[in-house]
C-alpha cells in the first residue's frame, strides 16, 4: 500500500506558500506521493464544491518538481478532452525529465457539462476523444517516429522529444466510475484510478477489472488501483461529518457508526478501512483532507502520517516510501 495526498491547488487554501508547504511536509512525513486536482473554470454551479480559485495542474506539478526530491507527483486527473494532447504530451514529458522521472499520469474523461461548453469541447464525444487523445499521447512518448491517424488527431514525420524520464512512460491510471472506464483501463492503462466510492463497490469495480483483463488475455496482476478519497481525522477535528463524502463539508451532524464514511472516524476506523481497502486490492490511497481551514487540513495530514501509517506498520502492513 502506498499513501498521497491532494495539495491545496483550488479553493480558499490555494497558494504558492500552500502548495510548497503540504509538498515538503508530505515528503518529509514518508508518504509517497502528491496530487493535483484539474479544473480550467468553475462553473458557478460548482463554485460550493470548488471556489474560483483553481491553479493549473501542470504548472503546479512543475513548481512542485522543484521543491521536492523524492515523492510522485500526480494529476488527478487531468481531463483530457480539455486540452490538445500533442502540448499535453510535451508538458508531462517535460516535467517527468525536470522531476527525475516522477510523474503518474492520472486521467480522465471529465464530468462538468458546464465546463465543456465554456471550452468549446463536445460534451458528447468526451469518451472517444478521450481515447483517442491516450493514445495520442502514448504514441508520442514511445515511438521515435511518431505517427497518427485518428479522427481528431493527425500527424507525420514530427519530432516530440523530450520523450518520458520513465520508459515506457510514465504510469498512465484511468480515472472514473463505470465499466466504461474500467475496460479503458484494462485496454490502455497500468490502472484504475476511481475517486469517493465506497469500499462494497470498489471491491465490485476491481474483481470487473480482473475479470475483463483475463478475458482479453491480460495479466489481472499487472493492473493497479488507486483510490482517491475523503479522509477526516476525529481526533485532530472533532466529531466526524456526516451523511455528505465532500471531504470539505464540515456542516453534517455527526453520524452513527453503521453511517459513517470510510476514512472518516478515528485512527482505529481509519485503521481498518485502509487495511480493508488494501485487502480488496487497493495499492495506493490518495487521501483529500478537509480544506475549510488550513489550520485543520495540514493537521490532519501530519495525524494521518504519525498516527495511522505507523499502526499499519505494527499490523505488519509495509508502507513502502518513495518510488
Amino acid at each position: 500500500m502506498q499513501f498521497g495526498v491532494t495539495v491545496p491547488n483550488y479553493r480558499r487554501l490555494a497558494s504558492p506558500e500552500n502548495l510548497v508547504m503540504v509538498a515538503r511536509r508530505s515528503e518529509e512525513l514518508g508518504l509517497d506521493s502528491v496530487w493535483v486536482t484539474d479544473h480550467v473554470v468553475v462553473p458557478e454551479a460548482h463554485r460550493e464544491m470548488f471556489g474560483t480559485t483553481v491553479f493549473d495542474p501542470l504548472s503546479v506539478m512543475a513548481f512542485l518538481a522543484a521543491h521536492t526530491q523524492r515523492v510522485k507527483l500526480g494529476t488527478a486527473v487531468l481531463v483530457i478532452p480539455y486540452r490538445n494532447p500533442i502540448v499535453v504530451a510535451k508538458e508531462l514529458a517535460t516535467i517527468d525529465n525536470l522531476s527525475g522521472g516522477r510523474v503518474v499520469f492520472g486521467t480522465g474523461a471529465g464530468w462538468a457539462r458546464e465546463e465543456f461548453e465554456a471550452l468549446g469541447v463536445a460534451y458528447a464525444e468526451r469518451g472517444p476523444m478521450t481515447d483517442e487523445y491516450l493514445r495520442v499521447i502514448l504514441e508520442l512518448w514511445t515511438s521515435e517516429k511518431p505517427h497518427f491517424e485518428g479522427n481528431y488527431v493527425n500527424f507525420d514525420a514530427v519530432h516530440a522529444g523530450p520523450r518520458p524520464a520513465q520508459q515506457p512512460h510514465p504510469p498512465l491510471l484511468i480515472g472514473g466510475y463505470g465499466k466504461r472506464a474500467i475496460r479503458r483501463a484494462v485496454a490502455i492503462g497500468q490502472g484504475w484510478f476511481p475517486d469517493g466510492m465506497s469500499l462494497a463497490d470498489l471491491d465490485q469495480g476491481i474483481r470487473f477489472m480482473r475479470q475483463t483483463a483475463s478475458e482479453v488475455g491480460r495479466d489481472p496482476g499487472s493492473l493497479s488501483v488507486a483510490l482517491r478519497t475523503g479522509m477526516y481525522l476525529t481526533s485532530v477535528g472533532g466529531a466526524a461529518p456526516g451523511k455528505t463524502p465532500a471531504p470539505w463539508d464540515q456542516s453534517a451532524q455527526p453520524v452513527t457508526q453503521a453511517e459513517r464514511l470510510p476514512f472518516r472516524g478515528s485512527v482505529a476506523q481509519v485503521v481498518d478501512d485502509v487495511r480493508e481497502a488494501e485487502r480488496i486490492g487497493i495499492d495506493h490511497l490518495i487521501f483529500e483532507p478537509p480544506v475549510q481551514r488550513g489550520d485543520e487540513r495540514f493537521d490532519m495530514i501530519e495525524a494521518f502520517a504519525q498516527d495511522v501509517m505507523p499502526a499499519f506498520r505494527r499490523a505488519g502492513v509495509q508502507v513502502r516510501v518513495g518510488g
